[in-house]
C-alpha cells in the first residue's frame, strides 16, 4: 500500500479525537448553570433603602418611648392616688427622702459648696458662709394637695440662731413663703398649718417644697464670714387635718 494512502488513513483517528474534544467542551459549557451577575444598586436606590430603614427604626423607637411613657404615667397616677390617700405623707423619714413622693432632692445656692447630703438619720444642710443663703429643693413627682394638711418636722441648728424658711410652689410657678423658723442647738418639733388664707397659690396642686436656711447675726460687716452654718432636719411629714364634725 502506498505510503501516502497509509498516512492519510492514520490521520483520521487524530481528527476524530479532536472533534470529540471540541464537542464535549461545547456541550459541557452548554449544560453548566449560568451564574447571574448581581445587579448594581444605584446610589439613589441605596439612599432610599437607608432612608426607609432609618424611618422604620425611628418608628420602632417612638413606639417604645410611647409605651414607656404610658407605663410611667400609669405608675405616677398609681403613686399619686396612693400618696393622696395617706393620712400622713412622709417626705423625709429620718434622713431618707421618700422617693414615692419626691423625684430627687437638689441642693442649690451655697448648699452646693458645703457638704450637704441626705444621711442615715438626718437631712444635713451645710452653708459655708453663715450670712449667705442656701437651700434644698424637694420636687414632687406629681402635684400634691396640701390645702388641708399640716407640715410637721424636727429640726435643730449646729449652734443655734439659724433661720429656716419653707417655700411652696404650685404647678403655675407661683410660690408662697411660710413663716420663718428660728432654731436652737437642740431638736425641736415644728408644726406649720398649710390652710393659708388669702394665698394666691393653688394649694391643691403643689409641685415642690423648698427649704431655705442661713444664720442670723448682729453685724452686717460679718456677711462674708467663713463660719459655716449647719442645720439638721428629720421626720418631715404632711399630716391631714382632722375634719370638724
Amino acid at each position: 500500500m502506498p505510503k501516502t494512502l497509509e498516512g492519510t488513513r492514520r490521520s483520521f483517528p487524530k481528527e476524530d479525537v479532536l472533534l470529540e474534544h471540541i464537542a464535549s467542551t461545547y456541550f459541557a459549557k452548554k449544560s453548566r448553570p449560568k451564574t447571574r451577575a448581581k445587579p448594581e444598586i444605584s446610589p439613589l436606590k441605596s439612599a432610599t433603602l437607608l432612608f426607609v430603614a432609618a424611618g422604620l427604626l425611628a418608628a420602632a423607637t417612638g413606639t417604645i418611648l410611647i409605651i414607656t411613657s404610658i407605663s410611667s404615667n400609669n405608675y405616677n397616677e398609681f403613686l399619686r392616688k396612693k400618696i393622696s390617700a395617706l393620712k400622713t405623707i412622709p417626705v423625709v423619714d429620718k434622713g431618707i427622702v421618700n422617693r414615692d413622693a419626691i423625684k430627687r432632692p437638689e441642693f442649690l445656692g451655697y448648699a452646693r459648696q458645703g457638704i450637704s447630703k441626705t444621711a442615715k438619720e438626718t437631712l444635713i444642710l451645710r452653708n459655708p458662709k453663715k450670712y449667705n443663703w442656701a437651700e434644698v429643693l424637694l420636687p414632687f413627682r406629681f402635684p400634691i394637695d396640701l390645702s388641708s394638711r399640716t407640715l410637721v418636722f424636727y429640726v435643730r441648728g449646729q449652734r443655734g440662731g439659724e433661720k429656716v424658711t419653707i417655700i411652696l410652689k404650685d404647678i403655675d410657678n407661683r410660690s408662697v413663703r411660710l413663716r420663718d423658723v428660728y432654731l436652737s442647738s437642740d431638736w425641736r418639733e415644728e408644726s406649720i398649718p398649710l390652710n393659708i388664707s388669702g394665698s394666691h397659690v393653688d394649694l391643691a396642686n403643689i409641685s415642690s417644697m423648698r427649704i431655705e436656711y442661713g444664720r442670723i447675726g448682729e453685724s452686717s460687716s460679718e456677711r462674708d464670714s467663713a463660719i459655716e452654718s449647719i442645720i439638721y432636719v428629720k421626720d418631715l411629714n404632711l399630716l391631714r387635718e382632722a375634719k370638724n364634725s
